[in-house]
């Protein structure tokens, strides 16, 4: 499973880091501020995985708890991961879902803030042992942006028993969604953001009428959502082909 894969290589990391390992198993805590602000997102998923896959693997793994020593592994950015950075006493690393170029297109005002966030993060992502890139672009992005430190790339993983066949019938889900059989459907997942598509998406649809198109996803970020206004204009006005189910809750079978 990509995820055990994954846990392995984070220990490898932590073993060969300048700080003397300890005995036995590494002691972890998870910390991420989507745990009590907004989740539903990709970031929030992602540590939701990986704490699981970690605990499955019989790892001694916390979240979110302020237990200062051991290995404290930080998935965002804000002002409280900085004061939990503060007051840890052991390694630090972090894995940087969120860049300069992640938010632009996903938060207002983040394009005319952008030179002051790529400081931040800079100082931020500098201040780790180790930082966790998921992607080779995101890796040349922390670089180019002055992150100095030592970076690995590791992806995202997933835990593939979600993506099994459902137990639920195929039907019954398809009526939910208002759909026959028979259709043909695209579907897409993610927030309603200029980032995401949203615009390409419904070009696709009004160019193919006999298809139908689903998108699941919401403004998670409320006021703050880049282009809401323009994009909910959009939503409203989208051809008849076209269904908004809004944020759904996860589905486990």
């Amino acid at each position: 499973m990509r995820l055990t894969k994954r846990l392995k290589q984070l220990v490898s990391i932590r073993r060969s880091s300048d700080n003397a390992s300890l005995p036995g198993q590494v002691n972890v805590t998870h910390f991420s501020e989507s745990y009590f602000t907004i989740g539903g997102h990709g970031v929030h998923t992602a540590v939701v995985e990986l704490v699981a896959a970690q605990r499955k693997a019989g790892h001694p793994v916390q979240a979110n708890t302020f237990y200062r020593h051991g290995w404290l592994h930080l998935h965002t950015l804000g002002p409280l991961s900085a004061l939990r950075s503060l007051f840890h006493r052991g390694v630090r690393c972090a894995t940087a879902h969120i860049t300069p170029a992640s938010l632009v297109g996903s938060i207002r005002g983040a394009a005319i803030l952008e030179p002051i966030i790529k400081r931040y993060m800079s100082c931020f992502y500098n201040s780790m042992a180790v930082v966790i890139a998921p992607t080779e672009v995101t890796l040349c992005e922390l670089r180019d942006g002055g992150v100095r430190v030592p970076i690995k790339v590791i992806p995202n993983g997933i835990d593939r028993a979600t993506f099994t066949a459902s137990s639920i019938p195929r039907s019954i889900m398809r009526r939910q969604l208002g759909l026959s059989d028979s259709c043909f459907m695209v579907l897409c997942v993610g927030q309603l953001q200029p980032r995401k598509g949203i615009e390409t998406f419904l070009g696709c649809a009004r160019a193919l009428p006999d298809i139908r198109f689903v998108w699941v996803g919401d403004f998670l970020f409320g006021p703050a959502s880049d282009q809401r206004r323009s994009i909910r204009r959009m939503v409203a006005n989208a051809p008849s082909n076209v269904k908004f189910t809004g944020q759904l809750a996860a589905l486990r079978t």
